[in-house]
């Protein structure tokens, strides 16, 4: 037990370092305003991109993967930033922002910090206490990463093994490379103690929200958005499971799938985009980049989504760095760089070197394999002309999981509803209208990909849309907050 919990402990360890290092390379100056909690959480998220990249790079070269080898580089790159630090070759002075405002401490806050902390607290021991039963947690994310620790790494001979085709080898594999590194810190496979992955991802993505929230709007409105979204039962039978079915689903324990994961990057990057919107901080940039480009090696889902928010980074760089007329229409510029044209290079240099580092690896060995998806060939203009009349379904369906689910999705989409009634305006703020642009772009392309399914359509709603749905909750609740949020806490500027 106790080697166990070392072995845990030293895997996540490298998970935050990784992270951390990516960040204090981003971030000197500190000008996010992270604090210990997010900063932590962040660097965890990242971390699960860089290990799992790094793991299968090191399967691609035929390098032996092991705690060493996995761990000396990033204690190299500690030493080496360590250096770089202590003989000022970078720039570490202090952020020249104003503090956060302190706000007090009332019932709302110490309710709504009780409710995240049972939440939390039940994560933890439910998760961890039975082994992995989701049908997708066992033939496709933990399949692969026992596969892959068995084998040392990622094998073209599994992925093109026809009797495990029904493993979809052509998803992109940092959930089931993440998992194998546990395993392989634990030295053996331990899909229950694996299963520690799926609380701490819980745990980062209520923290990420929380970070958004307060440094938009408040604690108040954070600690609530922040309880709303803990108390959301899709989002607990993926991060710990129900002893109960709920909402028409086959079962209450879906630990263990990549869907989880997934909606905190979407999250994390949304927030990113829209706090770079806001304060045009080079940071908040490159760290949505990042994120945006691991999401796409998270999930085929990702991908699309990363290259929305990617052309709504790439519209706001535009804005900022040209004071176009349409920016002076909505967007509040107060200090840009009209006609220097070095941070739009960087900014663009650095979007592309991301997205092809964890983009363009797994596509080329996809390609060189013929590791193809069902879906790509029922995209074209015949198969999208004659399923057009599944469009009234397809959207009749999906509206009806966001607002009349509530034992699924609890409130989430209503708040959401609400916060643009009531401030229709706040559309207006282009980094509110870019989360929405986020969140309607990305529904479309799953409408989209119900109507070419060349499976049935209304089966296949009723196995996935609820993990469609949860990709987006979080955003939602987000959106919700910062453009609801407001209207408490008038007095801060956007």
């Amino acid at each position: 037990m106790i080697s166990t919990l070392i072995s845990l402990l030293f895997a996540f360890a490298l998970f935050l370092l990784s992270g951390r290092l990516f960040l204090l390379l981003v971030d000197p100056a500190g000008e996010l305003r992270l604090g210990a909690i997010a900063i932590n959480a962040l660097g965890f998220l990242l971390g699960l991109g860089f290990i799992s990249l790094q793991l299968f790079f090191y399967s691609v070269l035929g390098i032996g993967i092991s705690s060493v080898t996995v761990t000396l580089p990033w204690l190299i790159i500690l030493c080496l930033l360590l250096l770089v630090y202590k003989f000022g070759f970078i720039d570490r002075r202090a952020s020249t922002l104003a503090p956060l405002p302190r706000d007090g401490w009332g019932p709302v806050e110490i309710v709504s910090v009780i409710i995240i902390a049972v939440q939390l607290f039940y994560s933890l021991l439910y998760s961890t206490t039975l082994p992995v039963t989701g049908w997708d947690a066992w033939s496709i994310w933990f399949l692969k990463a026992r596969a892959f620790f068995v084998d040392g790494g990622v094998t073209p001979a599994f992925l093109l093994d026809a009797s495990y085709g029904y493993d979809h080898p052509d998803y992109p594999l940092l959930v089931p490379l993440s998992i194998m590194w546990l395993f392989t810190t634990l030295g053996e496979v331990n899909d229950i103690a694996a299963k520690i992955l799926y609380p701490v991802q819980f745990a980062a993505l209520l923290s990420i929200v929380y970070y958004f929230v307060k440094r938009s709007v408040g604690r108040r409105a954070a600690l609530v958005a922040t309880a709303v979204l803990s108390l959301s039962p899709l989002v607990i039978i993926h991060a710990a499971g129900l002893p109960v079915k709920i909402g028409g689903l086959y079962s209450g324990d879906f630990v263990g799938y990549a869907d989880l994961i997934l909606s905190l990057f979407f999250v994390a990057a949304g927030g990113f985009i829209y706090l770079y919107a806001k304060d045009g901080c080079p940071g908040a940039f490159r760290v949505a980049a990042v994120l945006l480009a691991i999401g796409a090696w998270t999930k085929n889902e990702g991908l699309v989504f990363a290259m929305i928010g990617a052309l709504l980074l790439l519209l706001l760089l535009f804005m900022r760095t040209f004071s176009l007329r349409l920016a002076l229409l909505v967007y509040d510029i107060r200090e840009h760089e009209s006609g220097d044209l070095r941070p739009l290079l960087s900014g663009l240099l650095f979007m592309v070197a991301v997205f092809v580092l964890f983009m363009a690896p797994w596509a080329t060995y996809k390609v060189h394999f013929g590791l193809g998806s069902e879906y790509t060939v029922g995209l074209n203009i015949g198969t999208l002309t004659s399923n057009i009349v599944r469009l009234p379904l397809v959207v009749g369906s999906i509206l009806a999981h966001l607002f009349t689910r509530i034992s699924l999705v609890n409130v989430a989409w209503w708040l959401l509803l609400l916060s643009l009634i009531v401030n229709i305006r706040g559309l207006q703020r282009p980094g509110v209208l870019a989360l929405i642009l986020l969140l309607v772009g990305q529904f479309a392309v799953y409408a989209l990909v119900y109507i070419i399914t060349p499976a049935d359509v209304s089966w296949q709603i009723s196995t996935s849309l609820d993990r469609l749905v949860l990709h987006l909750l979080p955003l939602a609740i987000l959106i919700a907050a910062i453009n609801g949020g407001k209207l408490v806490e008038c007095d801060r500027v956007d």
